[in-house]
C-alpha cells in the first residue's frame, strides 16, 4: 500500500486500466450470453462500470494528495479530463511522506 501512496499517477493509471479490463470482461460475458445485444446497451454498462470504479480509485488518490473531491467532475465528464489528476500538485506535506529522511520538523511535537 505504501507503493500505491508514493506513486499516486502510477496509481490513477493503474485504476483507470483495471477499469478498461472490468469493462472488457463484463462486455464479453454480456456477448457470449445473449448474442443481440445492442452496441448502446454494451456502451451503457461500459459507462455504469465506469462510474462504480473510478470515482472510488480516483477519489482515493485526490485525498492522498489532498485535493477535493470536486476534481472528480471534470476528470470523469470532460474529455481528456483525467489528464487534470496527473496534472495536480501534491500538497502534501514532506513530513508526512518520509518522515525519517525529512529535513523538515513535524509541527506540534
Amino acid at each position: 500500500m505504501e507503493w500505491f501512496e508514493k506513486h499516486l499517477n502510477w496509481t490513477a493509471l493503474i485504476a483507470w486500466l483495471v477499469a478498461v479490463l472490468i469493462v472488457t470482461v463484463v462486455q464479453f460475458v454480456l456477448v457470449a450470453t445473449d448474442n443481440y445485444l445492442s452496441s448502446e446497451e454494451l456502451l451503457g454498462v461500459s459507462v455504469i462500470v465506469c462510474l462504480l470504479v473510478l470515482p472510488v480509485s480516483w477519489g482515493w488518490v485526490l485525498r492522498r494528495r489532498r485535493r477535493s473531491l470536486w476534481w472528480l467532475l471534470p476528470a470523469l465528464f470532460f474529455p481528456f479530463g483525467f489528464v487534470l489528476l496527473f496534472r495536480l500538485e501534491d500538497k502534501t506535506p514532506p513530513w508526512y511522506l518520509e518522515p525519517q529522511a525529512s529535513d523538515f520538523v513535524r509541527p506540534y511535537q
